[in-house]
C-alpha cells in the first residue's frame, strides 16, 4: 500500500483541524455564562481559562513549527511547557471570552496558512516535544486539532455536556 500523496495529507490535516475548531466553538456557543468561572480537570484553570489556553496554544503554534525548522525546541521540559502554558493563560485572564475566541480564530488561520506554505520536505522535519517524542512538523499540526478536542472534552465535562 502506498501512502497518500502530500496533497491529499494537507487536506485531510486541513479538514481535521478545522472540524475540531468548529466543534470546540459551537460547544463555546452552548455553554452558560455561568459556567466559565468553575474549575477544571487542569488545577488552578477554570473554563474560561482552558480557552485562553487554547488561544495561547494557536498563537504559538507558528512559533514552535518555526523552531522546529531551525532545529529548536520551544519547551524543553515538560516544566518550561506547564510554565509557558501558565503564562499564556495569566497573561490572558483579563480578557474577554470574545477576545480569546477572536485570538483562537485569527491564529488558527494563520496557522493553515503557514501549513500551506511549507515544502513536503518542511513538513517531514521532525523535532522533540516536552514529552521525549519526537514528531513531524506535520504531525505538530495534526496534534493541534487534537489538542481543541482534548480541552473540547474538558469544557464539555464542566458545562454537563459530556465529554472528558
Amino acid at each position: 500500500m502506498t501512502a497518500p500523496r502530500p496533497d491529499l495529507r494537507r487536506a485531510e490535516i486541513i479538514e481535521a483541524y478545522n472540524r475540531e475548531r468548529d466543534a470546540l466553538l459551537a460547544l463555546v456557543e452552548r455553554i452558560g455564562a455561568a459556567v466559565w468561572d468553575k474549575p477544571t480537570a487542569c488545577p488552578g484553570w477554570s473554563a474560561r481559562d482552558l480557552i485562553a489556553h487554547l488561544a495561547t496554544s494557536a498563537t504559538r503554534l507558528s512559533t514552535a513549527v518555526k523552531m522546529m525548522l531551525q532545529g529548536q525546541q520551544l519547551n524543553p521540559t515538560r516544566a518550561d511547557l506547564d510554565a509557558r502554558n501558565e503564562a499564556g493563560v495569566q497573561e490572558r485572564r483579563s480578557r474577554s471570552l470574545k477576545e480569546l475566541i477572536d485570538e483562537l480564530q485569527t491564529s488558527h488561520q494563520r496557522n493553515i496558512d503557514l501549513f500551506l506554505s511549507l515544502t513536503d520536505e518542511q513538513l517531514a522535519v521532525t523535532g522533540a516535544l516536552s514529552s521525549g517524542d519526537v514528531i513531524t512538523v506535520m504531525e505538530r499540526f495534526r496534534r493541534a486539532g487534537k489538542h481543541y478536542r482534548e480541552h473540547g472534552g474538558m469544557l464539555a465535562q464542566v458545562a454537563g455536556l459530556g465529554g472528558g
